[in-house]
C-alpha cells in the first residue's frame, strides 16, 4: 500500500509505503499502516485482516471512517486529503481517497 497524506491546496505532506503481508505478519506495527488500519476499521469491514497470500476477492463494505486519527505524525489545524493506493500482485487495485478536517 502506498500513502500519501497532504495539506488541502498543497503539495504532498507525507508519503509512506507500507507492505500489508509484512503488516499482519508482524506484531510490531508500523505506526502509520496501524493508525491508517484503524482509522477505516479494515478489521471490521473487509476481509482483509489476515497474512498473504490473497488468493480471492478483497472486500471493503459498508466502511465507515473513525471520528479520530491518531497519526504518529504532527498534523496542525487545517484540511487534509489522504489518499491510500492498494496494489495486488505489483497492480494497481482499488484508490482510497478521504478529506478531513483537524482542529484543535
Amino acid at each position: 500500500m502506498h500513502l500519501d497524506i497532504k495539506r488541502r491546496f498543497r503539495s504532498t505532506s507525507a508519503t509512506f509505503d507500507i507492505d500489508v503481508c509484512r503488516f499482519f505478519r508482524s506484531t510490531k506495527r508500523n505506526p502509520i499502516a496501524n493508525a491508517v488500519y484503524s482509522f477505516f476499521h479494515l478489521q471490521i469491514y473487509s476481509n482483509i485482516n489476515h497474512t498473504c497470500p490473497y488468493d480471492h476477492d478483497l472486500i471493503v463494505d459498508h466502511l465507515r471512517i473513525a471520528h479520530q486519527i491518531n497519526l504518529p505524525v504532527p498534523l496542525s489545524s487545517g484540511e487534509y486529503e489522504i489518499t491510500t493506493y492498494w496494489y495486488v500482485l505489483n497492480k494497481l487495485s482499488v484508490i482510497i481517497n478521504v478529506n478531513i478536517v483537524v482542529s484543535e
